[in-house]
């Protein structure tokens, strides 16, 4: 699908796609680190008990935390120097750094580890232990403690039958629905050689990438892989993107004729006289002008969306389930890929009022942003939602996916005349009488 041009665009975003694990393994590549998991065995059954620590605000942590932990909070920790005497406190035993998602703990860990100190990071924080306080463990790790050592069981949402039943649907009937659904078109675009159908086949192709690595995730790690996350989250984007692209690419070769050589543009009775491609005069192009910048500024909106801890436990017909939505993806989803689009549209814009035959890159750098954009914002809306009941926030997520993929299946139905008119005559499948036959000679 990439022309040797382009080859320089694709390296751009295996680069993005990259970007934030380099950093996060900048910071956080040389901080020793245990799952939550395998901190509550070591402080429940390790021959050396260790201390959990939590890191957090001493507000955040009175209102909840896992009893026996003791507070001292990051922003103690980094002003502490050697000899100080509440160095002498922790000393000589394992410490478990706990914060709220494993983020900030991290500078905790290695600051004291600078210190000579036996730190060790939980990774997901408190939002991977409250996860395990569902799984058998000593009573004191699976239950929270106000300052006043009152016990109160973590964070609990009970689900009301029929949001049980919503939460069964999605996982075991519209996921696998759609993927099969897309797994058909896939198929079906295959031999495709038009621009706008082979993107769309590699828009399913990282749609089938993203979902399979969720689908993994739920049924192999128990919804606890980062890395199977991180990876939907980078394929998403790419399948939205390219879908744009794919779009933009079948609008102006089959609807518009925007740039064809003869000139017929289907928007000239709108323009009146028309002026060839390039010419600041056209009224398409003055068009996007000011559609790129609007989508520029609404693509900064997720940036002020505040994040949040959202963690909780809940019974799913007799099955106890644990819902989250871990502070980095939503790091990557509200901030990390913002910026990546109005970077993009930014680009897009500069692209068409500066470049001599603008229409291809400014073109190709929208549909770009558009990806990071539309995965953005779709993630964006549903956290705002639902963040405190993220059932239906799977539920429509899971929805508006399957609306994807029939979507696609649908227009190459529709269309299929006139899309499939890409095959060699000799083997062109007549789809509307359902058999396939040879085309005459020409």
């Amino acid at each position: 699908m990439l022309k040797k041009g382009n080859w320089w665009l694709a390296g751009i975003l295996l680069v993005l796609a990259l970007a934030p694990l380099a950093v996060y393994w900048y910071i956080a590549g040389d901080c020793p680190r245990v799952s939550a998991a395998e901190a509550k065995e070591i402080v429940w059954q390790g021959d050396k008990p260790g201390m959990l620590v939590d890191v957090r605000p001493a507000a955040e942590y009175d209102a909840n935390h896992v009893l026996g932990a003791e507070n001292w909070p990051t922003s103690e920790i980094a002003t502490i120097e050697p000899g100080d005497i509440v160095l002498k406190h922790f000393a000589d035993k394992p410490l478990f750094i706990m914060s709220e998602s494993g983020i900030d703990g991290i500078r905790a860990a290695r600051r004291l580890r600078a210190l000579s100190m036996d730190a060790v990071l939980v990774e997901g924080g408190m939002e991977s232990w409250m996860a395990e306080a569902r799984k058998p463990c000593a009573a004191a790790l699976a239950r929270g403690a106000t300052s006043e050592e009152t016990l109160k069981p973590f964070y609990y949402r009970p689900m009301a039958r029929y949001e049980q039943w919503a939460a069964v649907v999605a996982a075991l009937v519209i996921k696998p629905l759609y993927m099969i659904t897309a797994l058909i078109a896939f198929i079906a675009l295959w031999r495709r050689k038009s621009a706008d159908l082979r993107a769309i086949r590699w828009a399913v192709l990282f749609f089938l990438i993203g979902e399979s690595a969720c689908a993994s995730n739920f049924l192999f790690f128990d919804n606890s892989s980062i890395l199977t996350d991180y990876i939907h989250n980078v394929a998403m984007p790419c399948a939205f993107g390219l879908a744009a692209w794919a779009v933009l690419e079948g609008m102006e070769k089959r609807l518009i004729g925007y740039a064809s050589p003869d000139g017929t543009c289907t928007a000239r009775p709108l323009c009146g006289d028309c002026v060839r491609p390039g010419d600041p005069s056209c009224g398409l192009q003055r068009l996007f002008k000011l559609a790129i910048p609007a989508f520029l500024v609404l693509s900064l909106i997720p940036l002020t969306v505040h994040t949040r801890m959202v963690s909780y436990n809940t019974s799913i017909l007799g099955g106890v389930y644990s819902y989250s939505h871990p502070m980095l993806l939503q790091i990557q989803e509200m901030r990390y890929l913002p910026l990546v689009a109005a970077a993009f549209f930014a680009e897009s814009f500069v692209a068409l009022v500066s470049k001599k035959d603008p229409v291809p890159l400014s073109k190709m750098l929208f549909a770009v942003g558009m990806g990071a954009f539309g995965f953005s914002m779709l993630r964006t809306v549903f956290f705002v939602a639902w963040q405190d009941n993220l059932v239906w926030a799977s539920f429509w997520e899971e929805a508006t996916e399957l609306l994807f993929a029939l979507g696609v299946v649908y227009t190459l139905w529709v269309f299929r005349r006139g899309l499939y008119a890409d095959l060699p005559q000799a083997v062109r499948l007549d789809i509307t009488v359902g058999a396939t036959h040879a085309s005459p000679e020409t």
